[in-house]
């Protein structure tokens, strides 16, 4: 029999979910119910670190194979759902597992955030090194990229979270204070593709040219903008078998990896690298005080 709707009760909110057993990857005959189940298991690690920065999220009504929209502005918002307004926009704040969940159940399956908290959105709290390799370059060679990325931040002695796009690339988040403009940070981002390319000009370039992107590993400082967003930590992509951008320890990255590994049946519900993400969302959270080093693992 197929489930229409079901209300629920997430931390005191009641919720009404509809269309559970609609499949939204028809290859994997993988369910929003399998969905909504994902986000209500993993929200204990998203919401701490997505609190306060506004979103943007791509909706697939119809299921991977149909066709998607982007949302930012979403004026039928139950009540509950906090909302921020920058630059004549209106976003929502996914600060708890309830509009988690209830994104999940209007098939909002990537959700993407700012690198800034409201009501600072002008000034990012997070500095992002994307590695993004181009055809015929692939993951392999940005895990190869990050293997050196890692090694020059841990000498400067610089927190970070690691973590797969969830598609062929790899996120680095730097967690800083607000108070550097976006233009230090992308030359900041700039120097350490710098040096990556200059170690090895074969793997990786920060040029910005189409033909000098192609078979590299691009690292995008570009990407660090006002208003720009990049996907959350364990969001889930609309790829085939459902991958998510899941966090890693650098330890990982000497081992063989795929972002196939990472989906939304077979993520590790527990992983010293998802402990580490919370322990810097609490960093975060204190942006008036200096860093404290937790350690690389």
């Amino acid at each position: 029999m197929a489930i229409d709707k079901e209300v629920v009760r997430v931390e005191g909110r009641s919720l009404k979910l509809s269309n559970l057993d609609k499949v939204l990857w028809p290859d994997d005959k993988i369910t929003k119910a399998e969905v909504i189940k994902y986000l209500a298991e993993f929200g204990q690690y998203i919401i701490p670190f997505v609190r306060d920065r506004p979103i943007m999220v791509q909706r697939f009504p119809h299921g991977i194979t149909g066709k998607y929209f982007v949302q930012k502005h979403f004026p039928d918002a139950p009540n509950w759902v906090k909302h921020f307004t920058f630059k004549s926009s209106d976003y929502i704040l996914c600060n708890e597992i309830a509009t988690l969940i209830w994104l999940g159940n209007l098939a909002a399956i990537e959700v993407n955030h700012m690198l800034a908290r409201a009501p600072f959105a002008a000034k990012h709290d997070i500095v992002l090194i994307d590695l993004d390799p181009h055809a015929p370059a692939k993951f392999s060679e940005a895990q190869v990229a990050a293997r050196g990325v890692a090694t020059v931040l841990e000498k400067l002695e610089l927190e970070f979270l690691l973590k797969t796009s969830g598609a062929d690339g790899i996120h680095f988040f730097i967690p800083i204070q607000r108070r550097y403009s976006v233009e230090k940070i992308r030359r900041f981002v700039y120097a350490i593709g710098k040096l990556l390319e200059k170690a090895n000009p074969k793997l990786a370039t920060v040029s910005t040219r189409a033909e000098r992107k192609k078979g590299h590993v691009y690292i995008d400082f570009l990407q660090n903008g006002i208003e720009k967003t990049i996907t959350a930590p364990l969001s889930i992509r609309a790829l085939p078998g459902a991958p998510v951008s899941y966090p890693l320890t650098v330890k990982e990255l000497d081992h063989n990896l795929s972002p196939g590994q990472f989906t939304i049946r077979k993520a590790p519900r527990k992983s010293p690298a998802l402990e580490r993400m919370l322990s810097l969302s609490e960093l975060q959270q204190d942006l008036g005080k200096p860093f404290v080093k937790v350690g690389v693992g």
